[in-house]
């Protein structure tokens, strides 16, 4: 494959630069593979940022962002007895998911 580089200068481009890099993690009972760089997003660390701000309403759009289609199968496994996510649950599992894709961080 081939693209116009700013210049104007066709260059070659890898297929293998848009293929996802995933990783599998295991926390709570629950698996998911989800990609190593789901991170490396502003408008992520936006969300972040008003959470730790205390903006705990974002939490529910910051999990579809990283989980994506693997979404409700993170609910289902975060669910308590009587059926609820709480945001502790949710919370606990993010940063585990994190400390697992990006352990020196």
């Amino acid at each position: 494959m081939t693209q116009k580089n700013s210049k104007g200068a066709v260059e070659a481009t890898e297929g293998v630069k848009n293929a996802k890099q995933l990783v599998e993690v295991h926390s709570n009972g629950i698996t998911i593979s989800i990609e190593k760089d789901v991170f490396n997003d502003l408008e992520l660390f936006e969300m972040i940022d008003d959470i730790q701000s205390g903006n705990v309403f974002k939490m529910p759009k910051l999990m579809r962002r990283i989980f994506e289609d693997q979404h409700e199968a993170v609910l289902e496994g975060l669910r308590n007895d009587d059926g609820v996510v709480t945001a502790d649950a949710a919370s606990a599992f993010l940063i585990e998911v994190l400390q697992q894709i990006a352990p020196n961080s």
